[in-house]
């Protein structure tokens, strides 16, 4: 580990530089493991799935304005993580999940409904055509 302040290479773990007494305690932010403020990250865990794919996904097929509320939360997953907040990250992803299959399931809900009246309205327009003997 070398000194910010001079520059001297010390030993990785000494708390201060051996040249001229800077304290080293202090992590480089960019350095993977720290966190903002200067804490350590909490490594511990596996980080959750924040079903963004599937947000994107649904949100261009289902339904717009629930899969963009998915989306809000799957971009907050790996954000929270970073910083440390494991709690916070996993909320957002059980978030993200539930609000995917909400959308997904008005999705296909709405689809069906509109394909039964599209069936419906062709039913009835073949059966007055039939009858009149008029068309075209």
């Amino acid at each position: 580990m070398f000194c910010r302040n001079c520059g001297t290479e010390n030993a990785d773990g000494a708390p201060t530089c051996i040249s001229c007494g800077a304290p080293l305690t202090n992590p480089n932010p960019f350095e993977p493991g720290a966190a903002p403020g200067g804490g350590p990250v909490a490594t511990g865990g596996v980080k959750p799935p924040n079903y963004l794919v599937q947000a994107i996904l649904v949100t261009l097929c289902c339904c717009l304005p629930l899969g963009i509320v998915s989306i809000v939360y799957a971009a907050q997953v790996d954000s929270k993580w970073n910083s440390g907040d494991q709690q916070g990250a996993l909320a957002a992803s059980e978030n993200a999940k539930k609000w995917c299959w909400i959308a997904f399931g008005l999705g296909v809900v709405a689809n069906l409904i509109a394909v039964a009246i599209q069936v419906a309205a062709v039913g009835a327009a073949g059966a007055g055509a039939g009858a009149g003997g008029g068309g075209f």
